[in-house]
């Protein structure tokens, strides 16, 4: 996506926006159908309308690059009733887009698999001391060494939708989960 200050700065002096036609209109930057596109599905334009209906009305109005002022007019009754896009597509949306998630979580990704078990988030972690919870969450980073029993041990950075925390690997479970845990930021 192209982004240059210039063209961001003309962005920025214009706002704030009521919507994508007043977007269009008076942003400054006439972006072109693909950069109008991506904008929308990098969720830069979340707060002007539902993304769905703004990606169906810049796909069906004759769009070359200049704004319409036909285009709230002729779409407006027909993408009302289009429902946000599913976390799954949010996130097909970014990787495509910007090749990293922003907007959503890799764990609303898994949250019906996630449903089913008793997991504990970060933030309710310190009442839980000394009992066994089951945590959820993508790697960050990962800090081998030994005990002083030369116990190979893993420190494990995690992030869930609530937060960080580590969790110390070591024995039979780091055995049997050694590949899992050597993916980073992958769900």
């Amino acid at each position: 996506m192209r982004c240059t200050g210039r063209w961001s700065s003309r962005i920025v002096s214009h706002r704030p926006f009521a919507s994508l036609e007043d977007f269009l209109a008076r942003s400054g930057a006439q972006p072109l159908y693909a950069e109008a596109v991506n904008l929308v599905k990098a969720g830069a334009l979340d707060g002007l309308g539902y993304a769905k209906a703004m990606l169906t009305m810049l796909e069906q109005v004759p769009w070359h690059g200049r704004h319409t002022s036909q285009m709230s007019l002729m779409f407006s009754a027909q993408l009302s009733g289009l429902a946000e896009p599913t976390p799954h597509e949010r996130a097909a949306w970014e990787r495509d887009t910007l090749g990293v998630l922003v907007g959503v979580h890799p764990l609303q990704l898994v949250a019906e698999e996630l449903s089913r078990h008793d997991v504990t988030r970060s933030d309710q972690l310190s009442a839980c001391a000394d009992r066994e919870v089951t945590v959820a969450g993508v790697r960050l980073a990962g800090h081998r060494f030994s005990s002083r029993r030369e116990e190979s041990m893993l420190l494990v950075d995690m992030e869930d939708e609530a937060g960080v925390y580590q969790a110390l690997w070591s024995g039979a479970a780091l055995q049997q989960h050694r590949a899992l845990l050597s993916q980073r930021g992958r769900c």
